[in-house]
């Protein structure tokens, strides 16, 4: 495993972003090491051979990044080990110094770093926290509009106007700068029997991601994963109310996107950040057994439940 420096309060591992550690042009991440062992795919375990290639143990793709553009903070991603030893536009060669720096090698000044804000308020931002939000249906133009569902404000609300009914669809959408979306949170006023979370990728073209069908009547909160998908915004579908309910209402819509990247950048100007997120600590797998975990990840395709997850 390969520990980030960084001053956290978990221990940070490098990980193939949500699992995807086979995917070609998969991203990277920081994840918690222990959140990630707990997950059991493999995503915190690196191969480092001697030619300096670094892979992922199961998915057998290579850590690569761009070539030139030095101090720019380029991102990294999974890529085919021989494609990526062969190509002109790309580096995958890692040299671990006695610094406890890994630099792209051959002889570059590029290190492996950390892009983002400071960890303060978590792994991740809420991205949806006061954008323009837009409703098609709102019960007022003051106390309950679509913008009291990303104000912040846990005592505020969005209510649509009342008079829905089996089928008829009122929408809460809420636009932002493309990010990566590992999960969207809404806290319930008046709960919808049916719902769907879409994402768009321009910002018009909307595509379902998550649908639910029998949510209680007396819920208060739903979670839904997203694993990373890249957005520009993500729209709430309530579709149907439960019985003797005339509206809908949401207290907040959370989209939450991780405020860390992984990065190759200028080691100078990375070794002067405080907080070492310059600086990688090798800890050795002394075993790994994934037979469960496959399993367990066969059957979710077989049942449709991993459609985001690939």
């Amino acid at each position: 495993m390969l520990v980030s420096g960084i001053t956290a309060q978990k221990e940070l591992c490098l990980v193939a972003d949500h699992g995807r550690v086979d995917a070609e042009g998969g991203e990277v991440a920081l994840e918690p090491c222990e959140d990630a062992v707990r997950e059991g795919d493999g995503r915190e375990i690196w191969m480092l051979d001697p030619s300096g290639k670094m892979s992922t143990l199961m998915g057998k793709k290579c850590l690569s990044a761009p070539r030139g553009a030095q101090g720019t903070g380029k991102k990294l991603e999974l890529t085919d080990c021989d494609l990526a030893a062969t190509s002109t536009d790309r580096k995958s060669q890692f040299e671990m110094s006695s610094d406890s720096r890994i630099y792209l090698a051959p002889k570059t000044n590029l290190c492996l770093t950390i892009a983002g804000k400071n960890l303060a308020s978590g792994l991740e931002a809420d991205v949806a926290k006061g954008q323009a939000a837009e409703a098609s249906s709102s019960y007022d133009s003051v106390a309950h509009t679509a913008a009291r569902a990303v104000d912040g404000n846990p005592a505020s609300y969005w209510a649509s106007a009342p008079g829905v009914s089996e089928g008829s669809r009122v929408a809460l959408a809420v636009p932002f700068k493309k990010a990566r979306v590992n999960s969207v949170d809404i806290d319930w006023e008046i709960a919808p029997r049916a719902f769907e979370i879409e994402t768009s990728e321009d910002g018009y073209r909307w595509v379902t991601q998550y649908a639910m069908d029998d949510l209680p009547p007396d819920a208060t909160h739903s979670h839904v994963p997203l694993y990373g998908l890249r957005s520009s915004g993500v729209r709430l579908l309530m579709t149907a109310p439960h019985p003797g309910k005339l509206m809908y209402g949401v207290r907040s819509i959370r989209a939450n996107s991780p405020v860390l990247t992984p990065v190759v950048d200028n080691c100078k100007a990375a070794a002067k950040l405080a907080d070492a997120r310059d600086r990688w600590f090798l800890s050795s797998v002394a075993e790994f057994e994934p037979r469960i975990k496959i399993e367990e990840r066969n059957e979710m395709l077989a049942r449709g439940e991993l459609i985001n997850k690939l």
